[in-house]
């Protein structure tokens, strides 16, 4: 039971910083009333699916591996062609007007879970272009092909109009 909490302790206090980044109502609120809510939250949601957890866990793992290449691919995008070579004002994090506003990332994003879903393969879901492909799994890399394509383009496009 200690191994378990000691496991979580840092990914709690971690989705808790996360909480605080993602605005100044967020910042507002104390990183230990966080810890205590998303303890709360994650011991509700373990007893609710304890007999089937390993399930959940497959499930929710494998989803997580596409988000998780779908932001590398976009974020590694916006380094590489649009702010790595300029240099980063690391003084200027929370500073609104330097930084994007995040259209071209989101829908990249959706563009890109779009080829996830139609080419992965799972228990509970098949798309069309892995059945095609014999039932290869084929969801990850049509989920960057289609950000890798996507996010330049309208990335431009929001520098355009935007301006930042």
């Amino acid at each position: 039971a200690l191994g378990v909490i000691a496991n979580s302790t840092p990914s709690i206090y971690s989705a808790a910083l996360g909480c605080q980044v993602l605005g100044r109502y967020g910042k507002a609120v104390p990183r230990w009333f966080w810890s205590c809510v998303l303890t709360l939250i994650a011991l509700v949601l373990a007893m609710a699916g304890r007999e089937h957890l390993l399930v959940i866990f497959q499930n929710f793992v494998a989803l997580m591996g596409y988000w998780v290449m779908l932001m590398i691919c976009i974020v590694g995008m916006e380094h590489a062609f649009f702010r790595g070579r300029k240099g980063f004002d690391w003084t200027a994090w929370e500073d609104k007007s330097y930084l994007p506003v995040g259209y071209a990332a989101f829908a990249s994003f959706i563009l890109g879970w779009v080829g996830a879903i139609l080419g992965m393969s799972q228990v509970w879901y098949i798309g069309p272009v892995s059945e095609a492909a014999s039932l290869a799994d084929l969801g990850m890399w049509l989920g960057c092909g289609f950000a890798l394509v996507t996010f330049p383009i309208l990335r431009f496009i929001e520098l355009k109009v935007v301006k930042r």
